[in-house]
């Protein structure tokens, strides 16, 4: 079964917290076998929100409250956190993320978001030589 989670990164978009979700996407497969499919980073006209979003595929149905606790793990704003898990307590929708303020868009940066991609299928398949290339292109890229 597929899945989007979404993780608001904003003040903590960075290099660390990217290779900390990578890591953690890693774990969640060799352990649970949820896959990560792709990668998607969009950036606030302002360039001061960050949002991923990642096509998670799952080998059994997941509930809306570990939705919530796998984007608690890769990372999401815990206040967010917070605000999902009293949503799907109560059953309103609880995803809510990317809602457009005003003219305020956002930016798919598909260079950051294929390389992103390609870093955790080196990851998941013990590349080391291409490891080493792909974090460094990630690290360069994020200036």
């Amino acid at each position: 079964m597929k899945y989007l989670l979404k993780l608001d990164l904003d003040d903590r978009f960075n290099y660390n917290t990217l290779m900390n979700t990578l890591t953690s996407l890693v774990v969640m497969y060799r352990l649970l076998r949820i896959k990560a499919e792709r990668f998607r980073i969009y950036i606030s006209s302002s360039k001061k929100g960050y949002h991923l979003e990642i096509l998670i595929v799952s080998p059994k149905e997941l509930s809306d409250l570990e939705i919530v606790l796998l984007q608690s793990i890769l990372g999401d704003d815990p206040r967010r956190c917070i605000h999902n898990y009293y949503r799907v307590l109560k059953n309103k929708p609880y995803n809510v993320l990317f809602n457009t303020k005003g003219n305020k868009r956002r930016i798919y940066d598909k260079k950051l978001s294929k390389l992103l991609t390609e870093l955790y299928n080196v990851m998941i398949n013990f590349s080391d030589k291409l490891y080493e290339k792909k974090k460094k292109e990630l690290y360069e890229a994020l200036g």
